[in-house]
């Protein structure tokens, strides 16, 4: 579900730690082709007065699958508007005091013996990084992509 398209952050003028999570379980399984987490991100920080408060942005994906494969996660950290996200998070203008930028993701739940976890885990870190490149050079930012499989 998608916030409202005239919402964005910039409403909240004072915020000052901001956190997303996005969780999945046997319910609501994580589908990667569908995810529009990157999509809400952007549209929530596309702001047009500064956001002088928030100096946090962390991102959380909870989530508990029961199968998945080597591609489980590719088409959301490949996604093209996270490098958007990267631009505005860098430019200085709508965040500027922004000094942590976390993505934290946890997948929990996946017993298949073929499944290269170590491999997933190295080149969705990989792909996240290369999506935030000015986020991830930016001194005054700590970056911090956490992947982990259980």
């Amino acid at each position: 579900m998608e916030p409202p398209e005239a919402f964005n952050l910039g409403l909240v003028p004072n915020l000052r730690y901001f956190q997303y999570t996005r969780y999945s379980g046997t319910m609501h399984p994580f589908d990667s082709y569908h995810d529009q987490t990157p999509s809400i991100i952007f549209q929530l920080f596309n702001v047009t007065k500064p956001m002088e408060h928030l100096n946090i942005i962390h991102i959380e994906f909870d989530l508990h699958e029961r199968f998945a494969d080597d591609l489980f996660l590719h088409k959301t950290v490949t996604d093209a508007r996270w490098a958007l996200l990267d631009s505005i998070l860098a430019d200085g203008l709508r965040v500027p005091y922004l000094s942590y930028f976390g993505i934290d993701l946890t997948v929990t739940g996946m017993n298949l013996p073929y499944f290269r976890k170590e491999a997933l885990a190295r080149t969705t870190n990989e792909h996240l990084t290369s999506s935030l490149p000015c986020v991830s050079a930016k001194e005054t930012i700590s970056f911090n992509p956490t992947i982990i499989f259980y």
